[in-house]
């Protein structure tokens, strides 16, 4: 739907991410890569279970990065908090076949879905044609980092339309507003409290 543009932002097939020379990503920032978020989802998870040969990564608690409430979510949406700030929201996909797009904001059965580029952490060798992808469920309170590749079905998950998200690396004094462009800045572990009593 052409109205949850500004929510959810447009959505991208592999081939777009792994060559940006087309789309508007302002200097400095890039798309965040499986690396990132392996990193973000460490921090919202409460444990971590790997399987499929490394190629899923599940992030039990992390689903409290999604927005608050139901207006977009199916509900109830009792995971979200909003963690980071990084309003998380059922962007769906757009099938390559039909051209449809599935699971998005109105689905019974929404989901985010969003795109990494590069190669996966957990591979030592980038798969060609290969693509790494986050996802949120509904009604879930967890998350998943997955990647696939050559080995499993190149056609279908590389030509899928996945939302994406930008990450610069941190720079200190510099303050970055969270807007519809679904931009974040990934920022360095708080330092610990000051004791009070010495």
């Amino acid at each position: 739907d052409v109205a949850n543009i500004p929510k959810v932002g447009m959505l991208y097939n592999y081939y777009t991410i792994e060559d940006t020379r087309g789309l508007p990503i302002p200097k400095g920032w890039r798309i965040a890569n499986p690396i990132d978020w392996k990193d973000l989802l460490t921090r919202s998870a409460t444990s971590i279970v790997i399987s499929n040969n490394e190629t899923t990564f599940t992030f039990y608690d992390a689903a409290r990065l999604k927005s608050i409430g139901t207006t977009e979510w199916v509900s109830p949406n009792t995971s979200a908090e909003n963690l980071f700030y990084m309003n998380i929201r059922p962007n769906g996909t757009r099938s390559p076949n039909s051209g449809n797009f599935l699971q998005g904001i109105g689905s019974a059965t929404n989901r985010a879905q969003i795109a990494c580029s590069g190669a996966a952490p957990f591979l030592n060798t980038e798969i060609p044609n290969s693509v790494a992808f986050v996802r949120i469920d509904y009604g879930t309170n967890t998350a998943t980092l997955n990647y696939f590749g050559q080995l499993i079905d190149p056609s279908s998950f590389n030509q899928f339309g996945y939302a994406i998200r930008l990450v610069r690396d941190y720079q200190p004094n510099v303050i970055v507003s969270n807007s519809a462009s679904q931009a974040y800045e990934i920022l360095p572990p708080p330092p610990p409290p000051i004791p009070t009593n010495f």
